[in-house]
């Protein structure tokens, strides 16, 4: 979300047509701040990876829910008067709106789903909750899909045909023939259009944003847009990221951290702009290999394996984000609790997703769904054995040593979820769980009721932690 975000910063001082139509001027100013463009990305962001999994309903009740809390929290970032009163409520309804206020919060729809019909229904729900109207979603849908396009490894070309066709959007004006006439509006009519055309029309990730910026008019919500669809296409410097970071506070700081995490994304420390989807761990079969220029990579559904660069010089800082995310989403694939962390280790272990797979499956279910240790804690275990294990039957002193990091794990992970054990992490999540049987089928009932994707987040999350405090790489088998 980064690039919705900076393109809010970067956009706000020259709102209201405040600016000089130019892509000449400085990133930065004192006036850089961020909105409610960027309160409200945060705010869908964060109910989003809340209700995953939920019915219709339930994801709407949790968009509401968050964009009302962060509303209260933010009450002066700049929100129109309709939806100002619509946060206030006690019981908030839709109320027609086609404002471009759905298009510019929906970014992290778009980097969420594995499919683009998925994709664009997420998007329409974060949308009707204010902004019923068609043209509203329509805005909505089209940002997101935009920017699922891109990070799937969709050409311009391939992308401005989809939203031409499938949304009826006129884009056959370039940024010069919109520029001079161009006026604040905050219709999605008239901002969804001239933000992709900018995103079309740019040569990089900067480049866009200067572009939607020299259009004018309501400059923050045309670049949030604008750079939403960059960053999916280009990634974002590190330079312009370590900037945004100083311009917003903690409390978004943190849901933006955890989206990358969920997201299992990383950036190339170079900064310089290309995103690198190296699919930390579960690159073997989240990821595919996509021809595009300045060698991004992006993931997608599908179990086909990565052709993973030649150049792994970036492979220890992908290493260091991403496991949490990966191992949660593998959980969601079908993989049981103790697959999903170990496998999500992969580029750590150095043993390949299918072997994985098969080294962890006893453990799932608490051993055989024995209800016994947590599968996610003996996945963690086994990694860490692998990684930092003995081999020398007459070394007391490496025994000892990793008989304490295991249990330095188990203390961590108990600290934060009152127990290792299987039987009684359900239990206390207000399960009946019993011992042996037959696996339960997944279902979106089994995945709401179970609290096994946080506990499988948790486990690798704290992995991750003592992995990079130890300095630990790879074995490199």
């Amino acid at each position: 979300m980064y690039g919705a975000i900076l393109g809010d910063i970067i956009g706000s001082p020259y709102e209201f047509d405040r600016g000089s139509k130019t892509k000449d001027f400085p990133l930065f100013v004192s006036g850089s701040e961020y909105t409610d463009d960027t309160v409200m990305t945060i705010a869908v962001a964060e109910a989003l990876m809340k209700s995953s999994g939920g019915t219709d309903g339930e994801i709407r009740d949790a968009l509401a829910e968050c964009m009302q809390v962060w509303g209260a929290a933010y009450p002066d970032a700049g929100y129109g008067g309709r939806f100002r009163q619509w946060l206030r409520e006690a019981h908030p309804e839709p109320y027609g709106s086609f404002g471009n206020g759905s298009a510019m919060r929906v970014a992290a729809a778009g980097w969420l789903y594995d499919t683009l019909e998925e994709t664009r229904r997420i998007a329409r729900l974060t949308a009707e909750v204010t902004h019923n109207h068609p043209e509203g979603i329509k805005g909505a849908e089209s940002v997101a899909a935009a920017i699922w396009l891109a990070r799937n490894g969709k050409s311009k070309e391939e992308i401005r045909d989809y939203i031409v066709s499938e949304f009826g959007y006129d884009l056959s004006r370039t940024c010069d023939e919109i520029r001079p006439k161009y006026r604040h509006v905050e219709s999605c009519q008239e901002t969804v259009p001239e933000a992709v055309t900018a995103f079309l029309e740019g040569t990089d990730f900067e480049d866009v944003i200067r572009t939607a910026v020299s259009l004018g008019g309501d400059c923050d919500t045309l670049t949030c847009i604008a750079g939403s669809m960059a960053e999916a296409y280009y990634g974002v410097p590190e330079e312009l990221k370590k900037e945004c970071r100083k311009r917003i506070p903690e409390d978004i700081r943190t849901v933006l951290d955890r989206f990358e995490e969920k997201t299992g994304r990383t950036r190339d420390p170079g900064g310089a702009g290309e995103a690198v989807f190296h699919g930390t761990g579960a690159a073997y079969f989240l990821a595919a290999d996509l021809s595009r220029p300045q060698g991004l990579h992006a993931c997608q559904k599908g179990r086909t394996r990565m052709n993973i660069p030649a150049n792994r010089e970036n492979e220890d800082a992908s290493r260091r984000s991403g496991h949490a995310g990966i191992a949660e989403q593998l959980f969601y694939k079908g993989y049981n609790c103790a697959q999903s962390v170990f496998c999500a280790f992969a580029d750590v272990t150095g043993y390949d997703i299918d072997t994985s797979a098969r080294m962890a499956s006893s453990f799932g279910g608490g051993l055989g769904r024995l209800r016994e240790t947590c599968g996610a804690v003996s996945a963690a275990a086994l990694v860490l054995g692998i990684v930092k294990g003995y081999d020398d039957p007459a070394d007391y002193e490496a025994k000892k040593r990793h008989y304490a990091l295991v249990r330095e794990f188990a203390d961590r992970f108990k600290q934060k979820n009152g127990s290792i054990s299987c039987r009684e992490l359900l239990t206390m999540a207000g399960l009946r769980p019993e011992s042996g049987g037959e696996p339960e089928q997944r279902s979106e009932a089994f995945y709401r009721k179970r609290p096994c994707p946080r506990l499988i987040y948790d486990a690798a999350f704290i992995l991750d932690e003592m992995l990079q405090s130890g300095g630990v790489s790879g074995n490199g088998k």
